[in-house]
């Protein structure tokens, strides 16, 4: 795993140092857009609210009172960018985000869990006039998965938290719980004012390492990201 991430912010790194090499060559030559909708402010805070699903690896045909057909879970994100120039942005911060799966594989279990991650990330604006535009974003998150709760049931009679102290006897569990995501968004933006903007953002993540719940979890998941961000 650490081979892997090492190559990927190898990679992540020349990429950004060759685009904000062109960006600023770009910059030098051209005059400011006057339809560029990111402002010449150094400094952005984007806070984020997003919804996200994680795909089980297990389908269970029957039905099952409290069994999650198709889990969609909050998170909260907030990031700081530095403006490379009116158009592309390097930035970092926190996530926090929630997310349920069901294990079908060998018992009829059921996890809440979190993830807290660090990105690093890249953003590229591009302007359709004054206030509409095209927003990317990809980079990476790396973090740790966090067990809120783990459930079982052996009938219809309801579900039963399993107690931290039975937790480790499950022949899935571990202490692998550090991940390394791999992140894509793409998505609509839409400016206020030179400084303030709000967008909507379709996104997913790939999971190159694997954390103990991907024995019944898969790697990819995605969601949708609603964010406000205000330059300084």
């Amino acid at each position: 795993m650490k081979n892997i991430a090492i190559k990927l912010l190898i990679t992540l790194v020349i990429f950004l140092n060759v685009t904000i090499v062109v960006g600023q060559t770009s910059g030098a030559v051209q005059k400011q857009d006057s339809t560029s909708i990111v402002s010449l402010n150094k400094n952005t805070i984007v806070l984020s609210g997003i919804l996200a699903h994680y795909e089980d690896i297990s389908k269970y045909g029957h039905n099952v009172i409290g069994y999650y057909q198709y889990p969609v879970d909050p998170g909260i994100e907030v990031l700081y960018f530095r403006n490379l120039n009116n158009n592309i942005s390097l930035g970092t911060g926190v996530c926090y985000q929630k997310g349920r799966t069901m294990d079908f594989i060998k018992n009829q279990d059921r996890y809440h869990f979190a993830e807290v991650s660090i990105p690093i990330l890249f953003s590229r604006h591009f302007n359709f006039d004054k206030r509409n535009g095209l927003l990317i974003a990809t980079g990476l998150y790396g973090g740790k998965t966090i067990l809120l709760k783990a459930e079982f049931t052996g009938s219809t009679d309801g579900w039963y938290e399993i107690p931290d102290s039975d937790i480790g006897l499950y022949p899935d569990y571990s202490d692998d719980v550090f991940f390394l995501d791999i992140y894509f968004g793409a998505g609509y933006s839409f400016s206020f004012t030179q400084k303030r903007i709000i967008s909507i953002m379709p996104f997913v993540k790939y999971r190159v390492n694997t954390v103990w719940l991907n024995s019944i979890q898969k790697k990819l998941h995605y969601g949708v990201k609603l964010s406000y961000s205000i330059s300084f």
